[in-house]
Order: structure tokens, then C-alpha cells, then sequence
């Protein structure tokens, strides 16, 4: 398929940064990087116990955008999608189309707080 049909969600890719206070504190904060076409897939996950005997579940994602897009990926960087934010966890080269990056991610169960403060 094409890159036109594989890739067809507007994601958007968030990084940390430093930014100083009017009190001249430096506070870490996140922004709004970019904003990139992609499409992410569930890849896996596994249950965890937690207290009071409930269960959690960690899903891991691929999420798959065009490798030009975000030529200076970092572990630090995260993606947001309808409110659900995906860390990344590694990366690698699609292993079937050169021109495409697979991004391995877990997602965060908590929802997106709009980059207020960094988690």
C-alpha cells in the first residue's frame, strides 16, 4: 500500500524542554514538537498486579510514520493521540519499507495533560 493509505493519523510528537519562570527558576516543562502522519498498531502487552488485587495492562504499540519526519527521534520524545500518550521505547527501520520508521511505544493509561508538566 501506499504511504498515502498506511499512514493516515495526525499524531503529535511532544519533547521536553527547559523553560525559565518569571522568578528566574528553570522548570521543566514539555512542547509541542510536530506534528507527523502516521499509523499505530497494537503489538503486545502484558498484565501487571497491582494492590488490592487489580490488574493493569501495559500495551505496546508500533506506531509507524515516515522516516524523514522525525529524523532526530529521542527516547525522551513521546506521541499523543486523542488524548492517550505513547513513550517510546525504541526504534528501528520498517523492516519492509525503507522509507518508513517503526516506533516501538507504550501507551500511558493516564490521559494527557497538556504538556503542563513533564512526567
Amino acid at each position: 500500500m501506499s504511504l498515502t493509505n498506511d499512514l493516515n493519523l495526525r499524531i503529535a510528537v511532544y519533547k521536553p524542554t527547559l523553560k525559565k519562570t518569571d522568578l528566574g527558576d528553570i522548570k521543566p516543562t514539555v512542547e509541542l514538537y510536530k506534528k507527523v502522519w502516521a499509523s499505530i498498531r497494537v503489538t503486545g502487552g502484558n498484565l501487571s498486579t497491582q494492590p488490592a488485587d487489580m490488574t493493569q495492562a501495559k500495551l505496546a504499540h508500533s506506531i509507524i510514520v515516515r522516516a524523514n519526519a522525525l529524523k532526530d527521534i529521542a527516547e525522551d520524545m513521546f506521541f499523543v493521540y486523542k488524548d492517550r500518550r505513547y513513550n517510546i521505547d525504541t526504534w528501528r527501520p520498517h523492516y519492509k519499507h525503507p522509507d518508513r520508521l517503526e516506533i516501538i511505544c507504550t501507551m500511558d493509561n493516564t490521559p494527557f495533560n497538556g504538556g503542563v508538566a513533564y512526567a
